[in-house]
């Protein structure tokens, strides 16, 4: 019996390990993989579509507040000239509280007629909710409205920069890191979601992109994360699973992982060649998995959810 119990003790460790080792190809969450799509089709991606239709669904309050993969990236500057540069936006108020153990700064900032929570972790100052700007070809998980109010909007990469679609496939060089953020906010850079799970876990690394082995369940919401996946929200993030969007090899859109994954776009470029190419873009991700805050790269023509950070 006493043999048997120790065979068994191996077994249940080299599960644990297997699940909360996400750089390991064999892992249950091996962070390069993607969730089967949740109607049965495939999930590759080819590239190709613009995702440029007209997203459906007004604009709405966010609810539900309560692998090394390739060192070559490039980054979009700041201060651009967009589209959205003509939207209004106005600080509402601050505040301070305590989550955990941890000293946090609320605020708010209305922009184009919704308020946002934001707060300050660290030195930064993030969107406490995911982004519900209505851009042009901005979609609600499954394009049901409710899902924009509960998770946020869906947005490509060159949609979330709000630069031309062409970029989705093209490297980009220009200076418009803002994206679709208010004035005075941008699309977070490698170095910015870098220095937040950094704050988080408390590691002094400098390697980059940085991936956590606990910043994900300290981020993560409360609530709305299936199989026990919420996290404890030390510093009120509220990081929620958003899902995706990807086009099948019939350039059809399909939805895949809401309440498994959230998913949010990096300003920084990836695969870019000497032919001006460049299709692929980072992204951080959680998981209900576990708790890690980990990265990726990915087809710029994927819908992820976006948070804004201050300049």
């Amino acid at each position: 019996m006493r043999y048997l119990l120790v065979f068994l003790a191996f077994l249940v460790s080299c599960s644990d390990f297997e699940r909360e080792n996400p750089l390991d190809p064999k892992a249950v969450n091996y962070i390069d993989g993607e969730l089967p799509p949740q109607d049965g089709s495939s999930s590759s991606v080819t590239g190709g579509g613009d995702s440029s239709s007209s997203g459906k669904g007004s604009s709405s309050s966010v609810g539900g507040l309560s692998s090394s993969l390739g060192s070559s990236s490039s980054v979009a500057g700041q201060n651009s000239s967009s589209s959205a540069g003509g939207s209004s936006s106005s600080v509402v108020n601050s505040s301070s509280s305590s989550i955990g153990n941890s000293s946090i700064e609320f605020g708010a900032l209305e922009y184009e007629g919704y308020t946002y929570k934001t707060v300050k972790i660290g030195t930064q100052w993030w969107f406490a909710e995911n982004l519900n700007y209505d851009a042009l070809g901005s979609r609600c998980y499954n394009d049901v409205d409710d899902n924009c109010t509960k998770y946020g909007r869906l947005y490509d990469w060159a949609m979330a920069m709000d630069i031309d679609w062409t970029y989705n496939t093209l490297s980009y060089n220009g200076t418009a890191q803002r994206g679709i953020c208010p004035e005075g906010w941008r699309i977070p850079s490698n170095t910015d979601w870098d220095k937040l799970f950094r704050y988080v876990d408390g590691n002094t690394s400098t390697s980059s992109p940085y991936m956590s082995s606990i910043a994900g369940g300290k981020l993560k919401a409360t609530n709305l994360w299936i199989s026990n996946g919420n996290g404890t929200d030390d510093f009120g993030f509220s990081a929620l699973p958003g899902g995706y969007g990807y086009y099948n090899s019939n350039y059809e859109l399909k939805f895949s992982a809401v309440s498994s994954y959230g998913r949010w776009w990096s300003a920084n470029q990836d695969d870019c060649n000497e032919e001006l190419m460049c299709e692929k873009a980072y992204y951080r991700v959680m998981c209900e998995c576990d708790n890690f805050g980990s990265y990726g790269n990915i087809e710029k023509t994927r819908l992820y959810s976006v948070r804004c950070v201050k300049d």
